[in-house]
């Protein structure tokens, strides 16, 4: 079903705190976030993040960040961050901003395995890199987090949190459920992501004539390749 207006809301002020609690070496949000209701509609608008994105510095996100996005996406199952809404500042350590999209029920394995390539190279979700991927860096990030979801503590600051967002108790707890079932199916939820980017870079890599993994990932994030294109096409 789609979500209403105030679960959009509530949405984007749960993920910003989530962020900004349990992923503040990676990421950061924007300092203000402000809810407006208009004419039966709800607004959250964010202030003080930087200007704009930057599509070349994408390419350059550390395996930290990757893993963690890779956790927001796939775990916490931030659907609208995309590369439009990953900002840079002058530090360089990216903003992330529209939380709007949050679902709160278990990520379905087949679904994303047929949409993994279209994710990362389409949406441009930098959920892995095509310059190379460590599962064992993403396998710690993902431990990390088990780790906090099993303290009872933990989990009643995340249930706080989404609380104070105004979520329902029933929603709460369907979420919790899924982050559960979520974190389990990692690896195997990564995986597409992972093959499809090694295969890109492969072809790449060999088209120009370069060792695999050596400037494999120039304009990785400014289009589709072209496999995905054609399949767009038909």
């Amino acid at each position: 079903r789609a979500l209403t207006p105030k679960e959009r809301a509530g949405n984007e002020l749960a993920m910003r705190e989530i962020v900004r609690r349990w992923f503040p070496e990676t990421f950061r949000v924007a300092p203000e976030a402000i809810v407006i209701e208009h004419a039966g509609e709800i607004f959250v608008m964010t202030r003080g993040a930087p200007a704009a994105p930057e599509p070349a510095r994408l390419q350059t996100m550390t395996a930290a960040e990757h893993a963690d996005y890779a956790l927001l996406r796939l775990v916490f199952r931030a659907e609208d961050l995309n590369r439009g809404n990953i900002l840079f500042g002058k530090d360089g350590k990216p903003t992330l901003i529209d939380f709007e999209k949050v679902i709160a029920e278990p990520l379905d394995p087949v679904k994303v395995a047929r949409g993994a390539d279209n994710e990362i190279f389409v949406k441009g979700f930098p959920v892995v890199s095509l310059k190379g991927n460590d599962m064992a860096v993403y396998r710690a990030h993902a431990e990390k987090l088990r780790a906090r979801l099993s303290d009872p503590a933990s989990v009643a600051e995340l249930t706080g949190v989404l609380k104070s967002a105004g979520w329902t108790p029933e929603r709460t707890t369907s979420y919790l459920k899924a982050l559960e079932i979520n974190l389990k199916n990692f690896e195997a939820n990564l995986s597409p992501y992972i093959e499809a980017a090694n295969k890109v870079a492969a072809k790449r890599a060999a088209s120009l004539g370069r060792p695999e993994g050596v400037g494999a990932a120039d304009n990785f994030f400014d289009g589709p390749p072209d496999a995905v294109r054609a399949r767009q096409s038909t």
